[in-house]
């Protein structure tokens, strides 16, 4: 694996375990011109929300690669999914999700009393 495939990938783990601002506040990575490369502009499209209820404590998301995201009472989180069917858990056992055809970056919102759980769908690319 070159050191740009790993930038790649270890990037992408930050992002979907919701510590993206750690490559800026560090501003690490391979080179200048990876890091403009990797933080072109992102158009995002609205596809749809939903919600759930849930009295359990902390909800967790599955990112890309697997990361468990955790959300917790009056949280809100970007994640990135790797597909538009997604598993989390509110306590056990873990369950799936169906997000709209295309989604591959979900928005979690709990309330401050953690029992309601709002998604926000989107399909995020480059310009």
């Amino acid at each position: 694996m070159n050191v740009l495939t790993a930038w790649r990938r270890a990037r992408e783990w930050l992002l979907a375990i919701g510590l993206g601002s750690v490559l800026v506040a560090c501003s690490w990575g391979p080179s200048a011109a990876v890091d403009s490369e990797l933080e072109r502009p992102q158009v995002r499209t609205r596809l749809g929300d939903s919600q759930d209820s849930c009295a359990e404590l902390p909800v967790f998301v599955e990112g890309l690669l697997g990361a468990r995201v955790r959300v917790d009472p009056g949280d809100s989180r970007e994640i990135r999914v790797p597909a538009s069917t997604f598993r989390w858990s509110c306590g056990t056992p873990a369950q799936q999700k169906v997000a709209p055809e295309s989604t591959n970056l979900i928005v979690v919102t709990r309330l401050g009393n953690g029992e309601q759980v709002s998604w926000i769908f989107y399909r995020e690319g480059g310009q």
